[in-house]
């Protein structure tokens, strides 16, 4: 491609969009630049009479030393001395644009990223919202939302709504089923793919057949939970309650699908419309869910999509305070593995935080995992909703909420890494009196436990430290853009650092 410039594959509309997002808002001035050196080369080869690409024009040995020469006295002539400035000057301005633009390619991403949190925040409590809104049944639903960390390249000048249609959410959604033979009820588990539309797109029917196509990119999953039932027990699934688990799409690429459609036009019953569909024909889409917020209305459209797991009835519910207490019962948790679900954890605090889909003060015992028979699947994480439904009502000491919604990540940041509680670190003098949770002794806990204990690792000490002590540049405002912004330099981007260090390998160490 460096030595064929008219090389179709510069076309290519993926090779493009990086180019952009490169060259951010110099872009149009660089392709300008190219332009004008691709024209002066263009009329350079039509002066030396050479074929179209620059190619000679002759086969012979002797002709070719004889119109060599010819061509080396030519270029010495001073009307051309002014073309080969031009070239020069030209590439060594594109040479400098991308040098500089590589040089500020780490702020973009950090301004970038703040705004993808933002972006990702509104839509996922719209997306609650017309999920709460399609479940028009009497049934007992528990939701869980799941994240991960995203890193989506935004070319300068996209509009959010472009934004948007490159996220899509993958769902599992669980319900009961009744067992003729007996008096029990099962829960069976139905994955589903929700993407939004497009917010001027006047909905149409899909032919049938056709494959939806979701654009997106890949990333990991962690998986987050929320509950409306009346339980409160972190360890499992009430009776007679049906779940549902919504995931990040894990993949640009479209779920299976089947051969015929539902009517694409119309708001669905979802939980209905999926106990249907296990009687009938498997369809292409089950139909549109809305959010019917009246300020900001959304559609989403819902796409069935086959389950690769297991069979979900035999699935329980294991929460990471579990794991932490009693180690011996459970799989053994990795060193990539913590890291992998502490970058999880951290970006997706900032994308959920005062949603309807995350506690204000995340700890161990929200954070549960899929059990798959004896296997624990630590890759995948969920955090139940708070309660009440409803709004987020802020609180009258916004401050004062912030640096203790901090301070519990941080200390679950740390419970992760060192694979314990920190009620079980504690010594003597560190113990509050009575059942309320003294801060002070919280962070004397946290502090003599990362001076002292060097398996931590600097990056993720730092992480802590930030979220326990608010280190941070700014006042604490997490509905601040800035704020977000530097968060995620400070907390986020150390973690997915380290993770980006370690490997998924069975020779890893064991902690």
């Amino acid at each position: 491609m460096v030595s064929e410039r008219l090389d179709p594959a510069w076309l290519d509309p993926g090779l493009q969009d990086k180019i952009k997002a490169r060259l951010h808002r110099s872009f149009d001035v660089f392709e300008g630049r190219v332009k004008d050196i691709e024209s002066v080369i263009d009329e350079l080869i039509e002066k030396l009479d050479l074929e179209p690409g620059g190619k000679v024009k002759w086969q012979e040995a002797s002709v070719i030393v004889r119109e060599f020469k010819r061509a080396t006295f030519t270029l010495e002539r001073s009307e051309y001395e002014e073309l080969l400035e031009t070239i020069k000057e030209g590439v060594s301005s594109v040479e400098s644009m991308v040098d500089r633009n590589i040089k500020m390619e780490p702020e973009r991403k950090r301004r970038s990223q703040g705004r993808l949190i933002r972006i990702a925040r509104e839509v996922s409590g719209s997306v609650y919202r017309a999920l709460v809104s399609s479940l028009q049944c009497s049934c007992s639903h528990r939701l869980h939302l799941g994240l991960a960390s995203r890193s989506v390249d935004i070319p300068h000048g996209e509009a959010d709504d472009g934004v948007i249609q490159r996220l899509s959410f993958r769902l599992a959604v669980t319900f009961e089923t009744i067992d003729k033979e007996s008096i029990n009820a099962n829960v069976s588990w139905e994955e589903v793919l929700v993407r939004a539309l497009p917010k001027e797109t006047i909905c149409s029917v899909t032919p049938s057949g056709s494959n939806p196509q979701v654009t997106g990119v890949k990333k990991k999953l962690v998986s987050f939970a929320v509950t409306q039932s009346s339980s409160n027990t972190p360890t499992g699934v009430a009776q007679r309650t049906a779940t549902m688990v919504v995931q990040k799409t894990v993949s640009s690429s479209s779920p299976g699908v089947g051969n015929s459609m539902a009517k694409l036009d119309e708001h669905i019953n979802l939980c209905a419309s999926i106990r249907r569909s296990q009687k009938q024909k498997a369809l292409d889409c089950y139909g549109m869910i809305r959010d019917r917020t009246p300020q900001a209305p959304r559609d989403f459209y819902v796409y069935p999509k086959q389950s690769s797991s297991s069979d979900g009835q035999t699935w329980s519910i294991v929460s990471l305070r579990e794991v932490l207490e009693r180690p011996l019962l459970y799989p053994h948790m990795s060193y990539t593995a913590k890291l992998h679900l502490a970058a999880m954890i951290s970006s997706s605090f900032l994308q959920l935080h005062q949603t309807p889909w995350l506690p204000d003060d995340l700890c161990s015992s929200n954070i549960l995992f899929l059990k798959k028979g004896v296997d624990v699947d630590y890759e995948h994480a969920f955090v139940l909703r708070r309660q009440p439904e409803g709004g987020h009502k802020a609180s009258s000491k916004a401050n004062v909420r912030t640096s203790s919604t901090l301070r519990s990540l941080g200390i679950l940041l740390l419970e992760l890494r060192l694979g314990g509680t920190l009620e079980s670190f504690r010594i003597p003098y560190e113990k509050s009196v009575g059942d309320e949770r003294n801060p002070t002794y919280d962070s004397m806990v946290v502090d003599r436990l990362l001076d002292r204990n060097d398996k931590v690792g600097e990056n993720y000490a730092l992480a802590v430290r930030c979220c326990v002590w608010g280190d941070f540049g700014r006042q604490i405002d997490l509905d601040n853009d800035d704020f977000r912004e530097e968060m995620y330099e400070k907390v986020v981007a150390l973690l997915e650092s380290d993770l980006s260090r370690a490997t998924w390998s069975s020779g890893e160490r064991r902690e």
